[in-house]
């Protein structure tokens, strides 16, 4: 075996500062040309500490199922700040314990009974815009997505202020990406760590205002939320969960369940504004499959160019862009040998835009997944949710919002992008629009035969 050190560093590496300057400027930038100079495994410094990224399906594989007890999630400190010791952030056999707990709330059938919650939030939030006005579009897709999951993991009809809510949680995500960025904490000043510290305050004073309510109202019983089940749980006399435990997994959701399917979902408006034929086709199926009805679970199966335009978008525009472990102990890729507490990255983004595995992998192309290209590709040359025991356990919920969301805005809604609004992603905990998504919104015209807007 070949010790990893002896892998050639990439080049361009600062002598002090490795290459932490070109991370904090563009990691989307940094990552490919690592894989493109380096191959399966690049050589990358933070000041003098090494990590590595990994560029192969099989090894990515080898880390996330086969070898995955060997390894940590690392720097989860403003993480557990936030989240406590919820699903992300905990490890070992109680995160087992944890799995297993979660995992009824997620099955399809409860998933399935949000179909029409979701197709009322996203109605409501598209009833307040204006014909023919600008809007940003991710913060559009905030709103439902947010809505949804106040509906779907705390079951109580609560009113919010979005501003303050949304606003309070994107500060708390850009503190927690600023500080793990930079290995010294420079960020990490007294200003910052009080906003951070008073805005985790404002989703606790949230969460626990529900439950008391919750508890007050009916009593602890079993509901379709995540809440009411967590909720019967605390009462159960083998293993009862506290009022902790319960905030931290509600929490833990809230964070996980709305923004990543948010940004997932302004990317696929983003890409179907740019390509006009991509958005005929997908209407043309709605008309031919759904004929003027709501859409249902089942239809995902029967429409599989909508399927196609999401998978892409996920594809080119992955949320959770880079995924990190840290060894617990040592392990071995290919001919290399790797030391306990090695760093190690795998690149959604890097993977799904490789030429080995995609043709034209810039390329926003729907029609690409029809011909079972899913089923061909190595099984880590695509994962946008993750992979092995610890696959997001909600990518169930976010395939079905995502489908219901877009199916329902584009029947009712003609997406126009604004020139002089550019686009450029900015890969911060999940991979967001710098500046938004600004589009023209108008109302289409109904089709006599369909309902389907022409």
């Amino acid at each position: 075996m070949i010790s990893c050190d002896k892998l050639p560093i990439v080049s361009g590496a600062d002598e002090l500062t490795g290459h932490v300057q070109e991370f904090q400027k563009d990691p989307l930038a940094l990552f490919q040309r690592a894989a493109r100079e380096a191959g399966d495994i690049a050589h990358l410094r933070f000041g003098p500490y090494p990590f590595y990224l990994i560029n192969h399906p099989e090894y990515i594989e080898r880390i996330l199922v086969h070898d995955y007890k060997k390894f940590i999630k690392p720097s989860m400190n403003e993480w557990r700040q936030l989240l406590g010791l919820g699903l992300i952030t905990s490890e070992g056999e109680r995160w087992m314990r944890e799995r297993k707990m979660i995992q009824p709330a997620f099955v399809p059938r409860r998933v399935n009974d949000y179909t029409a919650m979701i197709l009322e939030k996203t109605r409501a939030i598209s009833r307040k815009w204006q014909d023919g006005k600008s809007l940003d579009l991710f913060e559009e897709m905030k709103k439902i997505t947010l809505s949804v999951a106040l509906q779907a993991f705390f079951g109580y009809k609560t009113t919010f202020d979005f501003e303050i809510v949304t606003a309070s949680l994107q500060r708390i995500m850009d503190y927690i990406y600023d500080v793990n960025a930079n290995p010294q904490k420079s960020v990490n000043d007294p200003t910052r760590l009080a906003a951070f510290e008073q805005d985790i305050q404002r989703l606790d004073d949230m969460v626990y205002t529900i439950m008391q309510t919750k508890q007050e109202e009916a009593g602890p019983e079993e509901g379709e939320d995540l809440l009411s089940m967590l909720l019967v749980k605390a009462k159960e006399e083998d293993h009862p969960i506290g009022p902790q435990q319960i905030r931290d997994e509600v929490i833990t959701h809230l964070i996980a369940g709305y923004e990543s399917t948010a940004t997932s979902l302004a990317w696929t408006f983003y890409l179907l504004a740019q390509h006009p034929e991509a958005e005929a086709a997908l209407l043309a199926e709605m008309e031919r499959v759904l004929a003027g009805r709501d859409p249902e679970p089942a239809d995902i199966e029967k429409m599989y160019y909508a399927s196609g335009v999401f998978a892409e978008s996920l594809r080119l525009y992955p949320p959770s862009w880079s995924v990190v472990r840290m060894a617990a102990e040592p392990f071995e890729l290919g001919e290399h040998h790797f030391p306990k507490g090695t760093q190690v990255f795998m690149s959604t983004y890097v993977m799904h835009r490789s030429i080995k595995y995609y043709d034209n992998p810039d390329a926003f192309r729907p029609e690409r997944w029809s011909g079972g290209l899913g089923r061909q590709l190595p099984t880590y040359a695509y994962f946008p949710f993750g992979g092995g025991p610890r696959i997001c356990i909600g990518r169930g919920m976010a395939m079905l919002e995502a489908f219901l969301v877009i199916v329902t805005l584009y029947r009712e809604h003609r997406f126009t992008l604004m020139p002089d609004r550019p686009v450029e992603p900015i890969a911060k905990i999940t991979l967001q629009p710098r500046t938004g998504i600004w589009m023209t919104v108008e109302k289409r015209k109904t089709s006599n035969l369909s309902g389907v807007g022409l």
